[in-house]
């Protein structure tokens, strides 16, 4: 730890001449505590030095102190300097571990950076003044995680628990710079919460649900990487890993089940010399002088064994940590109509449903099947086991039952880590667990299949709709893949309305009015290329390029709606259109009443349209043109024949009149030459 204080911390900045700056006295200090530091030994964390841009950590590289990349401007240097003193305590000199320190350090950086950039904490040129810490208000640190649920739909406790970090290091380690962190006023202290139950409290004060909203599903290369590695294990392996337990089960029957037991010699030559050359590369052999395969070799080889089916089943069933931990060996079952479905009945505990019948494929039966064999100790009450033997506190007395959330998760860790793979979700401040091969599956789905919420609603066993949508609503990977759906959808559409623009095939008022403006564009493309004596084609084509830019550029500046409605309609009502559209107008009057609310405040209320109801023709705001009018024209086809064909009167017969009455003109317009062949 470095020497004691040179000077009192409180007339620091006093202690240089009147005509020193206040920013120039801080950067003093800056220099100073930075010294403090520079030489210290920094051996339970790195071999570079303090004041190196990259500290390269003993350990997973996952948890490197990347300076140079999360702080590279000269001005954040303030900033850079807490953080690395603030992280050389916790770690150096409180014991606290690098897989602890790393994520909440990232975390705060990431989250306040540009708050603090926007307020000069701890941000500013060398010479200039910065502000402390302090101010770093309540209501900021409040606001910084209310924005990061709202982008994220998550809110992890590694940013607010740096912050705490700060304000428990003592004084003395900030040696003459102290004024950067005093008085540090937190929320949860001004609630009288510690920083662990007032991010819960948080959530839960929004109604967000701590389940969907804290965990991330696992990137897109990790997720690969142990399918991949698991199924090959499974496919590859399988036949030999129970060949192999068989042998242990067969030597071992009469041995007594406790962590002292040594396998006989004879046990280790079948081993050697059945199985060495077939598990070389998923697990080598290492004998000992004695020709003594060591203990941990089997239950290694069961972890990695479990580890792997335990992966499979999780990514293609959904099963919580507390649910797959409890898993009977007589859980999966065969289908007596298929050789090719099969089923886990599984008690889902959260929402208390029993013998709840999941549907899954060949491949995870597979799985569930090496998972039952793959065990120095078979049978018991559950599929997956520890390693030691211990009578858990539960109403499964299975001495190898996992009672702790903490020892599957342990489990699903030991394949990546065996094989190197890299695991992590998408977001870095989020720790795997397995509640985030859950969320990985429903991103999955949510991204593939319209039928998403039914899926999920039966697969994970939810009691109501609310819980598959929060699921697909928060997941990152649903939300991506809505976006490409999104954009790909205005584009296709931007064309269609260009060309038909562009050709005069639209029709209705909003029609007459694109058709206008169209003739404008036209005219200014005529009149800047008037030079270059441009063709019909060439015209035509400039024409349809610059429609297509302005209608893509207004939807997806959310200018307009673009929403095409089960009228055939394209709805170009504007977003900051506040009156009633005539599709939504009865559904707004009805709100504003129960409301209670004045007309004279709710007139001046944004309201959305509604397009399940939409009024066709008769709104000012619709656009028919071909081809999205295409279903209008079949529409007024049947009525028209129809009408010609009968003479009876019922309601029938009324409506078609009605319909052709409104749309006759319109779709005889943009429809000539369809009706004439007809």
């Amino acid at each position: 730890m470095p020497n004691t204080i040179p000077f009192n911390t409180k007339d620091t900045l006093a202690d240089y001449s009147s005509h020193t700056s206040i920013g120039e006295k801080q950067w003093a200090c800056l220099t100073h505590l930075e010294e403090q530091y520079k030489n210290q030994s920094m051996n339970r964390i790195t071999n570079n030095a303090f004041s190196d841009e990259y500290w390269d950590c003993t350990g997973s590289n996952r948890y490197n102190f990347k300076w140079i990349d999360w702080l590279p401007e000269p001005e954040q240097k303030p900033l850079l300097i807490l953080c690395k003193v603030a992280t050389f305590i916790l770690i150096q000199i409180r014991g606290a571990s690098i897989s602890t320190v790393q994520p909440r350090v990232i975390g705060f950086i990431n989250t306040f950076k540009e708050m603090l950039a926007s307020k000069r904490i701890l941000i500013a040129n060398e010479g200039e003044q910065f502000r402390g810490l302090s101010d770093l208000l309540s209501d900021d640190i409040s606001l910084a995680a209310n924005r990061n649920l709202q982008l994220k739909g998550t809110l992890g406790l590694a940013p607010f628990s740096f912050i705490n970090d700060l304000t428990t290091i003592e004084a003395p380690s900030y040696f003459s710079a102290y004024f950067m962190v005093s008085n540090i006023i937190t929320p949860w202290s001004k609630a009288g919460l510690d920083v662990r139950k007032w991010v819960p409290s948080l959530k839960k004060a929004l109604g967000l649900n701590n389940e969907i909203t804290h965990y991330m599903p696992l990137t897109q290369e990790c997720c690969s990487s142990i399918i991949t590695t698991s199924l090959m294990i499974i496919n590859d392996y399988g036949d030999t890993i129970i060949d192999f337990f068989n042998e242990v089960e067969n030597k071992t029957k009469t041995l007594p089940k406790n962590r002292c037991r040594r396998f006989p010699k004879s046990l280790n030559t079948i081993i050697k010399n059945k199985f060495q050359t077939k598990l070389e590369n998923i697990m080598p052999m290492t004998f000992s002088s004695e020709r003594q395969l060591p203990q941990s070799y089997y239950s290694n080889l069961q972890q990695l064994t479990q580890s792997a089916c335990a992966w499979i089943i999780l990514l293609t069933t959904g099963l919580r940590n507390i649910d797959l931990r409890k898993l009977s060996p007589k859980a999966c079952i065969a289908s007596k109509r298929s050789d090719n479905i099969f089923y886990i009945v599984s008690n889902i505990q959260k929402t208390d449903l029993i013998n709840y019948v999941l549907p899954i494929p060949p491949q995870t039966a597979k799985a569930f099947m090496l998972a039952t064999k793959a065990k120095l100790n078979r049978g018991g009450e559950v599929v997956f086991h520890k390693t030691l033997a211990k009578v858990a506190d539960s109403s499964i007395k299975d001495e190898y039952y996992m009672g702790e959330e903490s020892a599957f998760n342990k489990l699903l860790r030991f394949l990546p880590n065996h094989f190197n793979i890299k695991l992590e979700t998408i977001d870095p401040n989020v720790p795997v667990s397995a509640h985030c091969g859950r969320s990985t599956l429903a991103g999955f789905i949510g991204a593939n299949s319209t039928a998403a919420i039914l899926i999920l609603k039966k697969l994970f066993g939810h009691s109501n709709d609310l819980m598959p949508d929060a699921y697909i609503n928060y997941n990152p990977l649903v939300i991506a893949e809505r976006n490409r759906n999104i954009t790909t959808a205005q584009q296709s559409l931007a064309e269609d309305m260009a060309l038909a623009i562009s050709k005069g095939s639209v029709a209705g008022v909003k029609g007459e009015q694109l058709k206008k403006g169209a003739e404008t564009i036209k005219a200014e493309i005529e009149e800047k290329y008037k030079s270059e004596s441009l063709t019909e084609m060439d015209l035509q084509v400039k024409l349809l390029e610059r429609l297509k830019e302005m209608l893509l550029q207004r939807m997806t500046n959310n200018h307009i709606f673009a929403l095409l409605t089960p009228m055939s309609v394209v709805c170009l009502r504007m977003t900051n259109d506040t009156t009633d559209s005539p599709c939504a107008s009865q559904e707004n009057q009805a709100a504003r009443k129960k409301s209670g609310f004045s007309k004279a405040v709710t007139d001046v209320m944004a309201t959305l349209p509604n397009p399940a109801q939409c009024v066709g023709i008769k709104c000012s705001d619709a656009l028919i043109g071909k081809p999205w009018s295409d279903g209008l024209f079949e529409t007024f086809k049947f009525y028209i024949s129809y009408l010609n064909s009968t003479n009876q009167v019922f309601d029938l017969i009324q409506e078609a009149k009605r319909f052709v009455t409104n749309y006759r003109d319109v779709l005889e317009e943009l429809y000539k030459e369809e009706l004439n062949n007809d």
